[in-house]
C-alpha cells in the first residue's frame, strides 16, 4: 500500500466524520500544510515517517506503520457558533481562537475514537492510534493557534 494512497484514505476518512465547525461544508482538510492564503480553520494532514517489516512465519507480504501529524490551525480571530441540543433544546456556544482550537482538536480525537471499526473495515488498517496531542507556539507569520496529534496507522501488503 503506498503512502499515498493511505493519505488519500485517511484525508476520505477525516472529511467523512469531522464536520466544518463553519457550516459552510468547504474543503477544510487537506494533506499538506497551510498557505498564508488559506481560509481558516483547517486541518493538515503530514506523513512524518514509516517503516515495513516482514509479517513472516509463514505468511507472505509486509506490515506497513505510516505516523503521521494531524495539525489543527485556527486564526486567533476565527469564531464559529456551535448550537447543540441540551435537554432539548438548542444552546448556541460561541468558539474562538484558542477555544476553537481545542473543540477541533477534540472533533479529530472523537472522530478517531467513534470510528476506528470503520478505519479497521472499511478502510482495512489494522491498528490506528492517536497520541501525544500537543499545542505549538502560536505562529506569527500566518497569524494561527496551531495543535498537533501524532497518529499511528499499521496497513498489512500482501
Amino acid at each position: 500500500m503506498s503512502l499515498e494512497a493511505v493519505t488519500t484514505d485517511l484525508i476520505t476518512f477525516m472529511r467523512n466524520y469531522i464536520s466544518d465547525p463553519t457550516g459552510e461544508n468547504r474543503t477544510w482538510i487537506f494533506p499538506t500544510m497551510p498557505k498564508v492564503t488559506a481560509n481558516f480553520p483547517e486541518i493538515t494532514l503530514t506523513n512524518v515517517g514509516s517503516k515495513c517489516a516482514e509479517i513472516g512465519l509463514g505468511n507472505s507480504g509486509q506490515r506497513y506503520t505510516y505516523l503521521f501529524e494531524v495539525d489543527v490551525w485556527v486564526k486567533r480571530d476565527n469564531q464559529v457558533d456551535i448550537i447543540k441540543m441540551v435537554n432539548g433544546v438548542p444552546v448556541t456556544t460561541v468558539y474562538a481562537g484558542r477555544r476553537l482550537l481545542e473543540y477541533i482538536s477534540d472533533a479529530v480525537t472523537n472522530a478517531f475514537l467513534d470510528n476506528k471499526n470503520v478505519l479497521l473495515d472499511s478502510y482495512k488498517f489494522i491498528d490506528a492510534e492517536l497520541y501525544n496531542h500537543f499545542s505549538l507556539p502560536y505562529e506569527e507569520e500566518i497569524d494561527c493557534f496551531r495543535k498537533s496529534i501524532q497518529l499511528k496507522v499499521i496497513r498489512n501488503r500482501k
